[in-house]
């Protein structure tokens, strides 16, 4: 047998693992050699050096550890200190930490741990091993920022637990990438203290890294729902950096295990970065990869704000109309119209002719759908929507979404339930589910929000979404959908269908009822008696700018709020149910993937069905793929298809399904449920 030397070997393995970023973003190195390593016993508040290559200094409020070696070292870390612990990594080496029963507090004075290193040669790890108990708690104090910071890699692992308090700003933060492999890990945000202080301008994070998150295992657990306003908190994000070639490819989010909860105001999880806004340098060669990939592991995100956005703002106060229907200062309004008829035509245009489309952009190749910048031209950055308080203050916009990747969104694996008053998942490119269990609901938007496209190949999905125009699968248009196999139930105000490229699956869609309370659900104050209070006056400035917190304001209901959804086939044989969830105040366009549907063939919803035997198999308690026999009186009929003209929104009141066709080209045949309105 031919033998190839190790050299050319290892080449070629790099050329094969290039293309599959999901499979081969680099992962942090654990310092697994510094584990090895001789320890050495230090014991806060005790100066006394153990060995010639440590040295300890120790103030009135710190207390530094500088390590002298080059080579992998260990330090068990033990007893308490009121004030900042330091460590000092003089020459960049593997430290494995030990950290059994540490107390670090702020009672008189700023605490935290500081990891450091030389700047010039990031690349090394600290690895903190959790033994025992240990606490550190923050200060309402810029110097301290965050609880526990990091130069190089962090990795935690143990069989331990720590817990976090941080009062100023972050919990954990990393200048390259933060890994969690085992051990148990709170961070709890309480920033009211700090935001009362003048020039007080922090926005939270539980962790930040630079490079990259990782969690294989252990327990973390993340509360940054601290309710400041202006400066709402976040629960995991990276930044990405293109500031040296060693950042290249990272940027990223990888979980493949453990259990991951997260409550926050803002964003909940983020691989944030933002090729328009944050480039340091002209190429775009360097630039980091900020994709999220999920391939196992327990995630439950839940985001509370309520989004402030200039999309969301309305026309500017020159442009609203008075309560006479005169447009104030003086904007001019439209030419009045005959019913029915549409604004005049542009001149040298006949029937049917479209606007020619405009030059093409030189920052990029014209894909006909979205322009993109060329890789070596950088976009102006856009300026930033800027809302007000009604004293005219400025007010940060803020986009609480539950799961946001900036390029790529991954999911092969993992059970995952989000809850966010925003998109619950967002792709700035590529949204792919080819396994897990998900339930993802968003009160004020879409549940998945695909910019570029999304491919639905495997796992099972239950979407809530908002009313129309937003819903619960929104990909811009149904050719940005493209479906092989799996089961998604979606629900909401609007929904694009599977037509992308590749599509092979099949879907049933139709229309059962609209939002009560009008988009997304009223929104009502209560008296202590229970009776609806009178909203104050809205100023124009934003949604939601008066009145209490979002979580503590009542939705109206959805007509199929708490309502059991079935899609059966005509042997009334159920295919998929869904739970809807009793404070459901979306929309009532369903869409139904499922690689068990045949092209052509008629199916039913129904709404509320009994089933002959109990439903056993609900996954996340939302979604179930039981076949089970159901009879009921309140369904609609529709074909299985695979094309729609278009996006479809809602129709009043369940009058049928949407009038797709399926390949052989017959419509969709639709019954009404018994009792809908007329």
């Amino acid at each position: 047998m031919k033998r190839y030397p190790p050299q050319l070997l290892a080449l070629s393995a790099a050329l094969v693992c290039l293309p599959l970023f999901q499979a081969c973003h680099k992962t942090a190195d654990t310092g697994a050699s510094a584990s090895a390593a001789t320890c050495y016993d230090i014991t806060l508040n005790k100066t006394d050096s153990p060995t010639s290559i440590i040295q300890i200094k120790q103030t009135e409020s710190e207390y530094t550890v500088n390590l002298y070696t080059d080579q992998p070292a260990c330090i068990s870390l033990s007893g308490s200190f009121d004030g900042g612990v330091i460590i000092n990594n003089q020459k960049n080496v593997d430290i494995n930490i030990k950290l059994k029963d540490v107390r670090i507090t702020s009672n008189e004075r700023a605490g935290y741990l500081k990891l450091k290193s030389n700047d010039k040669n990031i690349g090394n790890t600290y690895t903190i091993e959790l033994i025992g108990k240990s606490e550190i708690i923050g200060a309402a104090d810029k110097d301290s920022k965050s609880v526990i910071s990091s130069k190089p890699n962090l990795v935690f692992k143990g069989d331990g637990s720590l817990s976090l308090l941080a009062r100023y700003k972050n919990g954990i933060v990393s200048d390259d990438v933060i890994a969690i492999e085992s051990g148990n890990i709170d961070i709890k945000l309480d920033r009211k203290e700090a935001a009362q202080l003048d020039k007080y301008d922090e926005k939270g994070f539980g962790i930040q890294a630079d490079n990259g998150f990782e969690m294989s295992g252990g327990r973390l657990t993340i509360d940054a729902a601290d309710g400041i306003t202006n400066y709402e908190s976040r629960g995991i994000k990276v930044d990405g950096s293109d500031k040296t070639s060693y950042n290249t490819g990272k940027g990223y989010i990888k979980i493949s295990g453990g259990e991951l909860t997260i409550r926050s105001d803002a964003k909940g999880l983020s691989a944030g970065w933002e090729l328009a806004e944050d480039a340091k340098t002209e190429t775009t060669e360097d630039d980091p990869h900020p994709d999220i990939l999920i391939s196992g592991g327990i995630i439950d995100i839940t985001t509370n704000a309520e989004p402030r956005s200039s999309k969301k703002m309305g026309p500017p106060p020159e442009m609203q109309m008075d309560e006479n229907g005169s447009h104030a200062g003086g904007f001019p309004m439209p030419p009045d119209w005959a019913d029915g008829e549409r604004p005049p035509r542009p001149p040298h245009m006949a029937d049917g002719e479209r606007p020619p489309r405009p030059p093409k952009d030189e920052t990029g190749p014209d894909t006909g759908f979205r322009r993109r910048p060329s890789p070596n031209k950088r976009r102006e950055k856009p300026a930033q929507a800027q809302v007000t308080n009604a004293d005219g203050s400025s007010m940060n916009t803020v986009s609480p979404e539950g799961i946001e990747a900036k390029r790529n969104l991954i999911i092969s694996g993992g059970k995952i339930t989000v809850r966010a008053t925003d998109d619950g998942l967002n792709a700035g490119d590529r949204l792919e589910i080819s396994g897990g269990e998900l339930v993802v609901w968003s009160t004020t938007n879409d549940a998945l929000d695909a910019n570029g496209h999304a491919y639905i190949s495997g796992g099972i999905t239950a979407l809530f979404g908002a009313s129309d125009p937003d819903g619960a699968l929104d990909a811009d248009r149904d050719e940005n959908v493209s479906y092989t196999g799996g089961t998604l139930f979606a629900l909401g105000g609007a929904n694009n269908a599977p037509q992308g490229e590749g599509t092979t699956g099949t879907f049933v869609a139709a229309t059962l009822v609209e939002a009560k309370g009008g988009f997304p659900g009223t929104m009502r104050d209560k008296t202590a008696d229970g009776a609806d209070r009178e909203p104050p006056q809205d100023d124009g400035q934003f949604p939601g700018a008066h009145g209490p917190q979002m979580g503590e304001r009542k939705r109206e209901s959805s007509e199929l709020a708490d309502a059991m959804l079935v899609l059966a086939d005509a042997e009334n044989q159920s295919i998929a149910a869904l739970k809807v969830p009793a404070e459901f105040a979306g929309g009532g366009s369903v869409l139904v993937l499922s690689d068990k549907l045949q092209k052509g063939k008629a199916y039913r919803i129904y709404t509320n069905p009994t089933p002959e035997q109990p439903i056993s198999s609900w996954h996340l308690d939302a979604l179930s793929t039981d076949a089970v026999r159901v009879s009921g009186d309140k369904f609609i009929e529709s074909n299985a298809g695979s094309a729609l003209p278009g996006r479809f929104g809602p129709m009043m009141h369940g009058r049928g399904g949407h009038m797709g066709r399926s390949d052989e080209g017959a419509q969709n045949a639709n019954t009404k449920p018994e009792g809908a309105e007329k």
